[in-house]
């Protein structure tokens, strides 16, 4: 018996609704969840079909499996050793440790364990919270679905969702000297959260909440996105509440200028 057990199929769409409607109407599949215009779950038997924009799906395009497993780096390294390749990861975030991938012909694959969750989660039962749970937090980096649903806020969401590489973490330490390091980030209804900033950046944070977050190009030439926000320490994590944020790259501004940036600047927030 395989120790990998398929879960979820994630399926790529360009209109929620229309998909929703097609596999419960047409294939009478019962809908599970539903987040928004950007992610639902359905019943598909003895695994769950996920339906997902490029917002929330990990590999946009493309039919990505997710398969629940008790070694997410082992099976990470097998991967890698018979010809595959990984795209994210490993990494851990507050629920779980997975891994994005794809196999030796480029199929798109999620290897995920669920970490000990309590309370309201434990309660929703295996078939609820693991099938759903790895979609709804994923995020780690990019899938911030939980914001306010305000027109800043969901541009900064759409923004984010563009981009590949995690995000640097820019504070001040308590000399005053500056302090980078990169950093995986969630959301909440209001803010950003980072799962794990490190010792040294909690620590800048408390001293100086003042912190940014920056968001790489994903290819030369292209924008990278900047954050600015005050930060306050949660337990482990560090909750940032976005202040201000902008796509920026070097060359000359639009014509007309939408901000007063010499740069080619696009403003997001607020």
């Amino acid at each position: 018996m395989s120790e990998h057990d398929v879960r979820m199929v994630v399926l790529s769409t360009d209109d929620l609704d229309e998909s929703i409607r097609f596999y419960t109407e047409t294939l009478g599949m019962p809908l599970k969840f539903r987040d928004g215009a950007h992610f639902a779950a359905l019943d598909g038997g003895s695994v769950t079909i996920a339906l997902a924009t490029a917002v929330d799906h990990p590999m946009p395009g493309q039919v990505v499996v997710g398969i629940k497993t008790a070694d997410v780096d082992a099976a990470a390294q097998a991967v890698e050793a018979s010809g595959g390749g990984i795209a994210k990861g490993p990494y851990t975030d507050a629920h779980e440790r997975r891994v994005v991938v794809y196999d030796n012909k480029g199929n798109g694959l999620v290897f995920y364990t669920p970490l000990a969750r309590q309370g309201k989660a434990r309660r929703l039962g295996a078939s609820d919270g693991e099938a759903t749970h790895l979609w709804r937090r994923w995020a780690a980096r990019r899938y911030c679905r939980g914001m306010a649903v305000t027109e800043s806020l969901q541009r900064l969401r759409q923004a984010m969702a563009t981009f590949v590489d995690s995000p640097y973490l820019l504070t001040v330490t308590a000399e005053h000297r500056p302090h980078c390091g990169t950093v995986e980030v969630t959301c909440n209804d209001e803010d950003l959260v980072i799962t794990s900033p490190g010792s040294h950046g909690a620590a800048d944070a408390r001293e100086h909440p003042q912190v940014s977050l920056l968001w790489p190009p994903a290819e030369r030439g292209g924008y990278a996105l900047i954050v600015d926000g005050t930060a306050v320490a949660e337990g482990t994590e560090l909750v940032v509440r976005p202040t201000r944020a902008v796509l920026h790259r070097r060359g000359a501004p639009a014509d007309p200028p939408l901000s007063a940036c010499s740069s080619d600047c696009v403003p997001i927030l607020p």
